[in-house]
């Protein structure tokens, strides 16, 4: 393994598996976000409303074995969902151990590349309305899961979620079927399960991502683009004084 990227000194260019890079990243988005909402340093979250909205379609499920993952297809998806709003977010990976097949077969070891975004500027009505018309384009990474996902942010858990969006992957996930079914239905319960990341997924991960920067994993529309430009300018201020505007990284 190349370990040279999780040094600190490579901190710099924000590579998204570097843990100092995302300390970096983490302080200059965070920062940004309350500056931008005008929250004051005694004040837990802003004064209008704001929602988390989680989207995870089944196209961006893949193994967990290295390859090129293609990002601006994912954003592209993702963005279609959000599009007419003010958000800004990250996408992450989900690893599964296990999820089920459309006909109930496991699927072992894959991961759902997925996106959790701060919305504002909206109501609660009509961003349900909004997500209500896009969801048709979406669908879960298994039947009895949701594609996409919004909830009020309550001002004194802002933070909390702040560092949701930005965490690096500290879980891996499994989908149980419960013993009993449903029973009107007669359809299979699930349980969604996590647990604590083990080293070895981590690994896989590290093979996954180590070639992401942690500002391409970023995504942002409406107001928040301006938003996203600014973090963006002073997280990699270091790195453009050492090269230049010209984005060169490894």
């Amino acid at each position: 393994m190349d370990i040279q990227i999780l040094r600190s000194s490579d901190a710099f260019y924000l590579p998204a598996v570097n843990s100092k890079a995302r300390i970096k990243w983490g302080a200059v988005f965070i920062q940004n976000i309350f500056n931008f909402f005008g929250i004051a340093d005694d004040e837990h979250g802003p004064h209008e409303p704001i929602f988390l909205v989680t989207i995870a379609d089944k196209s961006h499920v893949t193994t967990d074995q290295p390859q090129q993952i293609q990002l601006s297809r994912i954003k592209r998806k993702l963005g279609s969902g959000l599009k007419g709003l003010s958000y800004i977010g990250m996408i992450e990976p989900g690893y599964y151990n296990v999820i089920y097949d459309d006909l109930g077969n496991k699927q072992k070891n894959v991961v759902s590349w997925h996106g959790h975004f701060l919305v504002w500027g909206v109501t609660e009505e009509r961003l349900a309305k909004h997500l209500a018309k896009t969801k048709r384009n979406f669908a879960p990474i298994m039947p009895g899961l949701c594609a996409l996902h919004k909830k009020v942010i309550p001002p004194d858990q802002f933070g909390y979620k702040l560092w949701y969006i930005l965490k690096s992957p500290c879980k891996e996930y499994s989908i149980g079927q419960r013993r009993k079914r449903d029973e009107k239905t007669g359809a299979v319960k699930l349980k969604h399960n996590s647990r604590k990341i083990r080293p070895g997924t981590r690994v896989k991960l590290f093979y996954l991502m180590r070639d992401m920067y942690l500002d391409k994993l970023a995504m942002a529309g409406g107001a928040g683009r301006e938003l996203l430009r600014r973090i963006k300018y002073e997280a990699l201020r270091e790195y453009r004084i050492k090269n230049g505007r010209d984005d060169r990284r490894p």
